[in-house]
């Protein structure tokens, strides 16, 4: 069963928002790291706001691997702290 997580950040970063997505897949785990990587426009403009998305992917031997791995990634790219709130999907 596929898990998910939403990412909070301890300082601004043009990375927020992000989703971490893990899944199993045969003996194996699948991690995806959805995030921002820029935002244009503004909320009281006709065309709002225009955000583009990358995704981050690594394969690893286990669940807790795989979160340590998109979680490591992060930090190192935001420079700051974070921390996981596990949603349903």
């Amino acid at each position: 069963m596929t898990k998910k997580f939403e990412v909070s950040f301890s300082s601004m970063t043009t990375l927020s928002p992000s989703i971490i997505y893990i899944s199993p897949n045969e003996n194996r785990f699948l991690v995806g790291i959805l995030h921002q990587v820029s935002s244009v426009g503004t909320l009281d403009s006709a065309a709002g706001i225009t955000k583009k998305f990358d995704l981050k992917q690594n394969l690893t031997t286990t669940e807790q691997e795989a979160l340590n791995w998109a979680t490591d990634w992060l930090v190192q790219k935001a420079g700051c702290t974070i921390s996981l709130k596990e949603v349903a999907i």
